[in-house]
């Protein structure tokens, strides 16, 4: 888990797998920043996240949350509140 400070709350955050569907109705996976209050879902990034990192040891450590998402059970839209929508540029 990761810490974030957001509208002066402490918030946790990790990188999660999502389940989604295209236009045909297709699934598909994609990796997504997911944030907690304690343990509850409260919201996640609508956008696919990208691994980075300024050094190579950060971007192995990033990768290896990535990994970590893989073992996680898998989420979708549905789990989260309707009214909560995310964005990379918030």
């Amino acid at each position: 888990m990761r810490y974030s400070l957001v509208e002066g709350k402490i918030m946790t955050w990790n990188y999660r797998v999502f389940e989604l569907k295209d236009q045909d109705d297709m699934p598909y996976f994609e990796i997504r920043e997911v944030y907690y209050e304690g343990d509850k879902f409260i919201g996640y990034v609508a956008e696919s996240a990208t691994p980075l990192g300024e050094t190579m040891d950060e971007l192995r450590d990033d990768l290896g949350d990535f990994l970590k998402a893989l073992e996680a059970p898998i989420l979708n839209e549905a789990d989260f509140p309707k009214n909560w929508v995310g964005s990379s540029d918030e």
